[in-house]
């Protein structure tokens, strides 16, 4: 598989690591320890995302599928035309002196 074809369907996948705060910071020590007050509406955001996460693996295993469908394709195209053009050679071959007297 062609590894820039790869990088492209990986590259969504990929976990990226998460923003750091600099530690000169003095709000930082509060902002990254807060816990969310009962009855805030992370629950739905959370459930939303896994949604979108699931979609986004759905489309990621259709690509693959995709790709590798692609892939037998010309496989098997390469194949036929090999076939073809090793039967066009030796039909040239045993021929060639019935071609040569027709061109003359």
């Amino acid at each position: 598989m062609n590894g820039t074809a790869l990088q492209t369907l990986t590259r969504f996948t990929t976990k990226k690591p998460a923003p750091t705060t600099p530690k000169g910071d003095p709000d930082s020590a509060t902002r990254c320890t807060s816990i969310p007050a009962e009855g805030s509406d992370m629950e739905p955001r959370i459930a939303e995302l896994e949604a979108h996460l699931k979609s986004l693996h759905k489309n990621l295993y259709q690509a693959r599928d995709e790709l590798q469908a692609i892939r037998y394709r010309v496989a098997y195209s390469t194949g036929i035309l090999i076939v073809i053009i090793g039967l066009a050679s030796w039909i040239a071959n045993s021929r060639f002196d019935q071609l040569l007297t027709l061109l003359n």
